[in-house]
């Protein structure tokens, strides 16, 4: 899934001021500045608000996060396992049924304005392959375009 204008959404902690930009000054008003709301992409703190956010959010759905890697979240669903990996603004699910992953995505869009990607065949340049037994992970084609 695909967590849309991430970045564009985030409340602020601290307070931050900009100057007003070039072509929308308002006129009599070119000495103040603005006090933002939100945060913008771009920004040093956006990557920190947004995980911020997201982690409080999932933590609340009763998700656990990971011991090693503070991107990796995990919940028991009576006896599904569900798996959240966190890349930036893209979350992929993995999990033991259907039904546990279409409540954590149903969840997620409550919570944010999301775009369903469907079943994911890249991440983080690696392709994904999937048989009736096995999920696996290649790197071979981006070796390829490297190469």
């Amino acid at each position: 899934m695909d967590v849309k204008t991430v970045f564009l959404n985030d409340d602020l902690e601290e307070e931050i001021y900009m100057d007003q930009q070039k072509g929308s000054i308002a006129n009599e008003q070119e000495n103040k500045v603005c006090k933002l709301m939100k945060s913008l992409c771009g920004f040093k703190q956006a990557p920190k608000q947004c995980h911020q956010k997201f982690n409080k959010v999932v933590v609340q759905f009763g998700f656990t996060v990971h011991e090693h890697d503070k991107c990796i979240y995990f919940k028991n669903f009576d006896n599904d396992y569900i798996i959240l990996c966190l890349y930036a603004d893209d979350i992929l699910i993995h999990g033991t049924s259907l039904d546990a992953i279409q409540r954590v995505k149903d969840y997620l869009s409550l919570n944010f304005d999301m775009k369903d990607l469907e079943p994911a065949d890249m991440i983080l340049r690696m392709k994904i392959s999937r048989t009736q037994n096995e999920i696996s992970l290649s790197l071979s084609h981006s070796i390829k375009k490297m190469l």
